[in-house]
């Protein structure tokens, strides 16, 4: 049998880097695997809720809303209701947001007839999907 440096099969350094970077980004990937499956992450739906600025046409008002969930869970058919008093009478407006994963935000509009600015915006109810 020949020797590798013998038949000039000798590795150059550009191939030994090539294979140090190639082992480390491996090890990385398989490391963050496995951390985040022995790490629990059920943390519970943690919602919040934040309006816009409501814009009126034809007499109608439309006011954007934005839901966030702060937890890791993912929540489904999630009711949003607004309230707000005209002239002595609730106004109720809802929505359902069919999934609101974990750590992120979704939108949605209600519809008034009145303007919106006093209107309170709450989370009725979820579902765990």
């Amino acid at each position: 049998m020949s020797n590798p440096s013998e038949s000039g099969q000798q590795r150059s350094t550009a191939e030994w880097l090539s294979l140090v970077i190639s082992l480390l980004l491996l090890a990385t990937v398989v490391g963050i695997i496995i951390f985040l499956w022995i790490t629990p992450s059920d943390e519970a739906v943690q919602f919040s809720v934040q309006t816009a600025q409501a814009r009126e046409v034809d007499g109608v008002f439309y006011l954007p809303v934005t839901v966030r969930n702060a937890g890791d869970s993912t929540a489904g058919q999630v009711l949003l209701e607004g309230s707000l008093m005209v002239d002595g009478q609730e106004e109720a407006p809802t929505t359902t947001l069919d999934f609101v994963p974990g750590h992120s935000e979704r939108e949605a509009t209600l519809i008034f007839s009145a303007d919106p600015a006093q209107a309170e915006i709450r989370i009725v109810s979820y579902q765990k999907p």
